[in-house]
């Protein structure tokens, strides 16, 4: 019974401290340009992820391909 009870203890305290570090943001480039093209094609089904940059503000540092799509290294 003794161990249940620390086991709950040291749960919860799991559970406080990824309350207190857990930040559900997107931070910089890297995060936004690799999650584009799985929002780009799951859900819209195109590869024109220029759109998905322009939400997050990053739309304008990308250059225009020959195609006229916005480009994602």
């Amino acid at each position: 019974m003794r161990g249940n009870r620390y086991f709950w203890i040291l749960i919860g305290i799991w559970g406080v401290v990824m309350l207190c570090l857990f930040r559900p943001q997107l931070h910089g480039m890297d995060t936004v340009a690799y999650y584009a093209w799985l929002r780009s094609a799951v859900l819209q089904r195109s590869l024109d992820t220029g759109d998905e940059l322009a939400r997050f503000g990053f739309g304008e540092l990308r250059a225009v391909s020959p195609t006229g799509h916005r480009i994602n290294e």
